[in-house]
């Protein structure tokens, strides 16, 4: 909270009113002083008057010895305005005459030259003003007599009481006008615009145009015009930025779903398409190894070898598609480790004899040792082995001549496996390329050595889900070395990840269905008759982890099922539906249209929103 004794004006005017105070002091003392000296001075001139005036008749009086003319002569000077006291005395310091207001050391003297009565008051606050009374007769002493007049210390100070008063008032007058004028003019000039820039600094998100006014003459340039017009220039600026990032902050919102949008696009294109192919390939592949064993001998050695080639090329694809599915599994998080107890020496052992052939062909020398301190260890088998192929084909695919020598070891917490060629090698700065999805070094090398720049990307991900990692160390033209390495685990964690892989393929709990099952899937089927109309349906449903999503070509592939299935069709007249719905009791048709029929357990109008598609399934399933 603001409080002028906090500001940076009162802390300004308690630093020029201390100085000031303590200067004024000084001037005021010594003007008190000044005023002292003064009276002072005149009273001594006074008691010189009173001399000048009394001396020739005090001589006349005492050269006489005439008392009672002298004490006439004392009580007249005493009716002057400041002698209170007189006393005259002789040489010897003998009495002549007392009279008035005398301090105590005159009680000392107690000789008197001539008989008088006293009317002496002893005091002791008093000045004295000394004067010797000549001898005019110039016969004997020079000197007749020594007078002393006596006045109040406190004379000066009573004289000048008044202006001592009148002095300390002007002082405090002068201080306190001075107080007010620095606190109106410090709080206008300084304090106030302050107190506006904290304000407006309060205020200032962005959200809102600040704009300060100093309220001070635009022809005086001080340092707090300078300071607001650079507030309100930072101000404007802030403004115009932030509205520009709002802006921006829309359009990236905008991209962001639509790139989300365009990754699941991507996967279930994918996934489909990867599916699609494998459909053919598993007969070619099947067919082209049965033909080329050649039982009857129908075939000639050239028809051999091109069976050969399309069984190759049929392999080759196949390992590619899997790549692709893998890679769309491990980017959506669906790929868990599922760990088993095995030798490792036999599955080394079977993994370098798959190998030996195919290094033989490209006459390259081949090393490989073990040096585990335990055969036995628990380990994912399916993606160890998915890991060492993609080193191992590697290493073989872009060595040309030379060796390829293959070490499996371990130490108290890991387990490596490592690869070392003599091939074309890697610059240092493009290492971590080597690992990005789809992406090798450049075009020469995809046209050279084939594949599409998936393996490592994947064997990248899989080893970090064994908790390790891959490292690499390479040199241009001088050979690689792949370091696959990863967490040793004990037996506690054998069948835990395939548990957990199976528990999170379901999101919600069902009611009323048998406990024993822990992860119910409700199996859902697309004819995919159109896809442009099922392919949002399908990426929708493809989220969803409680649903096994299948795509049919047509009704024929529709089986029997003893548990609640879900059919989901484009609204048409069709005549095997009802055949279908009475075979298969279980079967519930969802159809998305325009077109009524008895035959839809439920009809979806278009337009229709997918969440409320998936939640009539959910909801449906419970209840049955």
């Amino acid at each position: 909270m603001y409080s002028f004794k906090n500001s940076l004006s009162f802390l300004v005017f308690k630093k020029i009113f201390i100085w000031y105070f303590f200067i004024a002091t000084i001037f005021t003392i010594y003007e008190i002083y000044m005023q002292y000296k003064i009276v002072n001075n005149n009273i001594i001139k006074e008691l010189n008057i009173a001399k000048n005036s009394f001396e020739k008749i005090l001589q006349t009086s005492i050269w006489n010895l005439d008392i009672k003319k002298i004490n006439e002569d004392i009580k007249a000077i005493l009716n002057s305005k400041n002698i209170i006291g007189i006393s005259i005395k002789s040489l010897d310091e003998e009495i002549i005459s007392r009279i008035g207001v005398l301090p105590f050391e005159e009680k000392k003297y107690t000789l008197y030259l001539l008989k008088n009565k006293e009317e002496v008051i002893f005091n002791d606050s008093l000045e004295k003003f000394t004067f010797f009374i000549e001898n005019s007769k110039k016969l004997g002493e020079k000197k007749l007599a020594v007078v002393d007049f006596y006045y109040s210390k406190d004379t000066p100070y009573e004289m000048i009481k008044e202006n001592i008063f009148l002095i300390v008032a002007i002082t405090f007058l002068k201080l306190f006008v001075l107080f007010l004028l620095f606190n109106y003019f410090l709080k206008k000039i300084i304090t106030k615009p302050l107190k506006n820039l904290i304000e407006a600094t309060r205020h200032l998100d962005g959200r809102n145009r600040v704009f300060v006014d100093t309220n001070i003459k635009n022809n005086y340039h001080t340092e707090l015009n300078v300071l607001t017009d650079s507030f309100n220039y930072m101000s404007k600026k802030i403004y115009e930025d932030f509205e520009s990032l709002t802006k921006l902050n829309v359009i990236l919102k905008k991209q962001k779903k639509e790139l989300l949008e365009a990754y699941e696009y991507k996967n279930f294109f994918l996934a489909n398409i990867s599916h699609e192919l494998k459909t053919p390939l598993n007969p070619i592949s099947l067919i082209s190894s049965t033909m080329i064993k050649n039982k009857e001998n129908k075939y000639d050695e050239v028809t051999i070898e091109n069976l050969k080639i399309i069984n190759k090329a049929s392999a080759e694809l196949k390992l590619l598609i899997e790549d692709i599915l893998d890679l769309i599994k491990i980017e959506a998080g669906e790929v868990k480790a599922n760990f088993e107890e095995v030798d490792l020496q036999v599955l080394f052992n079977i993994l370098i004899s798959s190998y030996k052939e195919v290094i033989n062909e490209k006459s390259l020398e081949l090393n490989y040792n073990v040096q585990l301190s335990n055969s036995k260890q628990i380990i994912d088998v399916r993606r160890f082995n998915q890991v060492c192929r993609n080193l191992i084909s590697n290493a073989i695919k872009f060595t040309k001549e030379g060796s390829i020598n293959i070490t499996l070891k371990d130490d108290k917490n890991n387990i490596y496996f490592e690869v070392i060629d003599t091939g074309i090698g890697i610059d240092f700065k493009d290492i971590d390329k080597i690992f990005t999805t789809f992406k090798q070094l450049d075009a020469s090398t995809t046209r050279k050595f084939n594949g599409m720049g998936v393996g490592l990307a994947i064997s990248k991900e899989l080893a970090k889900l064994l908790e390790g990692d891959i490292k690499v160390l390479s040199q241009k033209d001088a050979g690689s070395t792949f370091t696959f390495f990863f967490k040793k685990q004990d037996k506690s964690k054998i069948g835990i990840k395939k548990q957990e892989e199976n528990l999170e393929l379901c999101s919600f709990s069902l009611e009323n269905k048998n406990q024993n099952n822990p992860c119910i899937k409700i199996k859902v089927f697309i004819l995919n008759d159109n896809p442009l109309l099922f392919f949002k349906l399908g990426v929708a449903l493809n989220k969803q982890t409680f649903i096994n999503l299948e795509q049919i070509k047509s009704l024929d592939e529709l089986g029997s099922f003893e548990d609640r299935i879900y059919l989901i069709i484009q609204a048409q007249e069709n005549k095997k539906l009802e055949e279908i719905k009475q075979i298969n009791k279980n079967l519930k048709i969802i159809a998305l249209g325009n077109i009524e029929s008895n035959l839809y357990d439920k009809l979806f109008e278009f337009p229709f929103e997918n969440e409320c598609l998936i939640e009539y399934i959910k909801e449906d399933y419970k209840k049955n």
